[in-house]
């Protein structure tokens, strides 16, 4: 009995025991509960302080910034227009141009022709790898143009300006080319849109793609000529074969013989092969060029014919007329001007010279005057070549100058003659020239003769140059 009641003791003892172990698991539960709790505040308030103290405007900065190192092509770049590295697979990385002016943002510009400071007739190996200068006339190359294209989609952009500042693109939606293997074909180029007519349309398929079948038909006669190399080489080979076994040589030299002449036969070949391709080379340029100046003769005649329309007359009247007087050779452009203009004439710089309305009517140039004896005209040959005295005075302009001007284009002679008692006399001749200085600036021709003053140059000799005239009081010549 004693041992039972000890037994009941213990078991009791041992269901205490694991009340008070279960009873400490539970409160360890609850106390992981608590870290847990606490752990999870703890990571919530630590990220809100990160964000709190990141700039989010930084945080996007630098995912572009990473964007940006792994760029494929300049959309990246958002509105950049300068000049930009990018990553394609199968090539090291490259610089492009990116523009965002012509059609929004993130185009890579692949070809730029502006001025003609870069030569664009290059070879093969040229338009693979490209050339020029990024900042200004430039072509990529085909072989990044087609990485670019075989990695990801890309639309086509032609952007063309003529010399009036006139813009015309057209605008294909999928673009891309084959590889070098298949002479950079012309994969796809769906039209997405294109201004005005189709006139750019038509412009890229005469152009653009003749050129590249112009590069696919020359690819394969290079390879044809190769072929046809190496086996003359191995021909050559054979022939240096049989030559060093004296046995054989006559016995070969049929064969040798024949060899010979279809080596002869495929020169031949090779000959025209290449004519036939510069021919049509040759025909390719021609078709090229009629084809831009028809362009540009309509696009010329379209513009002119807006400018008349929008344009008022009479501003565009002064406009020529200020154009002419930029480009004039006498003194017609000025009209009623009684002033000191520039003129210019082939083969000398431009040169100042008086212009005279009031004696014989508008446009006449003023090549001498004396009116006082302020000026001393006894001067050398070279002075009377190169002209002295004042433009608003006394002078005389030139004999070089007078030589230019009369040789350029026909003029008038027109001489006024006024005493100390203001009684006046004139002489007018219609057709005046004088010779160069290599014939002494001899009186070529004076023409017509009207006036009141006598016919003096009529007994001029033919012989004598013009320094013997320089006492003429007032000269005038008008072409």
């Amino acid at each position: 009995m004693k041992e039972k009641d000890k037994r009941i003791a213990e078991l009791k003892q041992n269901d205490e025991a694991k009340n008070s172990v279960i009873s400490a698991k539970d409160k360890l539960i609850d106390v992981l509960k608590q870290n847990d709790a606490v752990k999870d505040k703890r990571n919530g308030d630590l990220t809100q302080q990160i964000l709190n103290s990141v700039d989010v405007r930084q945080l996007n900065k630098l995912f572009k910034y990473v964007d940006r190192a792994e760029a494929t092509s300049c959309l990246p770049f958002d509105n950049s227009n300068d000049i930009q590295t990018i990553r394609v697979p199968g090539i090291e990385s490259f610089r492009v141009p990116c523009d965002s002016t012509f059609a929004g943002s993130g185009w890579t510009v692949v070809q730029r022709r502006q001025d003609g400071s870069v030569n664009f007739k290059r070879n093969w190996d040229q338009y693979k790898n490209g050339f020029g200068d990024l900042r200004n006339e430039f072509w990529l190359g085909l072989e990044k143009v087609h990485l670019m294209t075989k990695f990801q989609s890309h639309e086509l952009f032609v952007q063309l300006e003529d010399f009036n500042h006139e813009t015309r693109y057209a605008r294909y939606s999928n673009f891309s080319i084959a590889s070098e293997s298949r002479s950079y074909e012309l994969l796809t180029q769906c039209l997405l849109s294109v201004e005005s007519d189709g006139d750019c349309t038509r412009y890229c398929y005469k152009v653009v793609q003749q050129l590249l079948q112009y590069f696919r038909v020359s690819s394969a006669k290079l390879d044809q000529f190769e072929t046809l190399q190496a086996k003359i080489h191995e021909q050559e080979l054979y022939i240096k074969k049989l030559e060093a076994t004296p046995k054989v040589q006559e016995e070969t030299l049929e064969k040798i013989q024949e060899l010979q002449t279809k080596i002869d036969e495929q020169q031949i070949l090779t000959k025209t092969v290449q004519t036939k391709l510069d021919e049509q080379q040759a025909a390719l340029k021609q078709n090229v060029k009629n084809s831009i100046i028809n362009e540009k003769d309509n696009l010329i005649a379209d513009l002119k014919q807006q400018i008349l329309d929008s344009v008022d007359v009479r501003q565009l009247t002064k406009v020529f007329k200020y154009v002419d007087r930029a480009e004039a050779t006498s003194c017609l452009p000025f009209d009623n001007s009684n002033d000191i203009q520039t003129i210019r004439v082939p083969g000398i710089e431009s040169f100042r010279v008086p212009c005279d309305s009031t004696f014989a009517g508008s446009g006449w140039t003023v090549v001498q005057r004396r009116q006082d004896g302020s000026v001393d005209f006894n001067r050398t040959w070279d002075e009377y070549k190169n002209g002295f005295g004042d433009l608003r005075g006394e002078f005389w302009l030139g004999l070089e100058k007078l030589h230019l001007m009369t040789k350029f284009q026909s003029h008038e002679l027109y001489i006024q003659l006024e005493d100390f008692n203001h009684e006046k006399r004139y002489a007018r001749y219609s057709n005046f020239s004088i010779a160069s200085e290599s014939r002494f600036f001899e009186l070529l021709t004076v023409g017509a003769y009207r006036g009141n003053a006598g016919n003096a140059l009529d007994y001029w000799p033919k012989n004598k140059g013009l320094r013997a005239i320089v006492n003429i009081e007032i000269c005038n010549c008008r072409s």
